[in-house]
Parts: C-alpha cells; sequence; structure tokens
C-alpha cells in the first residue's frame, strides 16, 4: 500500500496489443496454444481448474490459494495435481493425431 502512490501507474481501457505484427507465424502459434489450453482448461473440473489459473497462471502461491478459497492446504495440491494431470493427458491426445 505505501507503494502504490509512487508507482505511477496509469489505468487503460484497453491493454495493448503484444503480439508481432511483423512475425505472423508467431502469432498464428500462440494463438493456437491459448486456443489449446481454453479447450484443455474446459475439460477440467471447476475446482481443480479454479486453483491451476491461480497457481500457475495467476502465481498465487498455494497457502494463499487455501485462504481465499477457504481449503485446506493438501486440498489444494490434489487439485493442481488433478489439473496438470488432465492437461498431461490432453497434451498427450494432442501430440498423437
Amino acid at each position: 500500500r505505501r507503494l502504490s502512490s509512487t508507482r505511477h501507474e496509469a489505468l487503460v481501457d484497453e491493454l495493448p496489443d503484444t503480439t508481432a505484427a511483423d512475425d505472423p507465424e508467431k502469432a498464428l502459434a500462440d494463438a493456437e496454444t491459448i486456443a489449446w489450453l481454453d479447450r484443455a482448461l474446459s475439460a477440467v473440473d471447476d475446482d481443480a481448474r479454479a486453483v491451476f489459473v491461480l497457481y500457475e497462471l495467476e502465481e498465487i502461491p498455494a497457502t494463499e490459494i487455501a485462504e481465499q478459497l477457504q481449503l485446506p492446504i493438501g486440498t489444494v495440491h490434489t487439485r493442481l495435481r488433478r489439473a496438470r494431470l488432465a492437461l498431461r493427458d490432453a497434451y498427450a491426445a494432442l501430440q498423437e493425431n
């Protein structure tokens, strides 16, 4: 809180486009990866997906996730493992095709 006044962050309505217009192949690969991850995550049950997104994508520590979701830390680890296994299986199925 003390540092928030010195950060000089500006609020914007829209995030800047971070895709490289110079490299359309990379932009396509990134879009395909995001689409695959979205499909794979949609197959994971809601509880495990929430923990996975908070831990892996939002980079919130497991202890904080346990506090926020009011869960035992063991449950957080179990749900994270379940989501990782589901994504691994989805990736393996993608490689077979």
